[in-house]
């Protein structure tokens, strides 16, 4: 992973009403702030709920950018062209930008001793986060935590096991199993009430 960008301490929320995705930094004295005065702390900001980047896996807000349809998209498509972790032994990956956009996919060949780098040719200047796979399960790595707390970005891994996340603050958490991120999220069929044309009466 790349490691020679900024650092910063900011936290990715998707805004309620523009769509986009900015990055809040977060006062150094509220370090402690539990979940909940977060959220208040944000909504006074006239955020919506932060994407969720924790210590362990809690249940996710419907608003954050890793339950968007775009980075769910995002994702499974990283994966199946990593062989969806079974025949590419290497890494796939890109940026997401705080306009909810994404950079074309790098592709890099595994090392001969089973491990694995991906390298990008340039961060985004509005980049927000960094998403690649990984061939094997067991979720972020030490310089995967290292690159967020070096670059100021929140760095996702997709494995065996789903989509991990790290925030500059170096903590890790699983957002959700790799079902979930493989699930396509199918548009809902409208329902419409039929009616005998001859007695009036509603069929369905």
């Amino acid at each position: 992973m790349p490691n020679e960008f900024d650092s910063g301490k900011a936290i990715p929320v998707l805004h309620p009403t523009s769509g986009r995705v900015d990055l809040v930094n977060v006062p150094d004295d509220m370090h402690d702030i539990s979940p909940s005065e977060l959220h208040s702390y944000l909504t006074a900001s006239g955020y919506s709920q932060p994407s969720l980047v924790g210590p362990q896996k809690q249940p996710a807000a419907a608003d954050a950018i890793e339950n968007s349809k775009a980075f769910k998209d995002n994702a499974r498509q990283l994966w199946n062209s990593a062989g969806n972790g079974t025949t590419f032994r290497g890494e796939v990956g890109n940026f997401v930008t705080r306009t909810g956009s994404y950079t074309a996919p790098v592709k890099t060949p595994g090392r001969e001793d089973g491990g694995g780098r991906i390298t990008f040719a340039e961060k985004p200047a509005d980049a927000m986060g960094l998403l690649h796979t990984h061939p094997h399960p067991g979720g972020l790595s030490p310089r995967d935590i290292q690159t967020a707390k070096d670059t100021g970005l929140v760095v996702y891994a997709v494995d065996a096991d789903g989509l991990h996340a790290v925030g500059p603050d170096g903590k890790v958490s699983l957002v959700y199993g790799l079902g979930e991120m493989l699930r396509e999220d199918k548009p809902q069929k409208k329902w419409v009430p039929k009616y005998d044309p001859k007695t009036g009466r509603r069929l369905n």
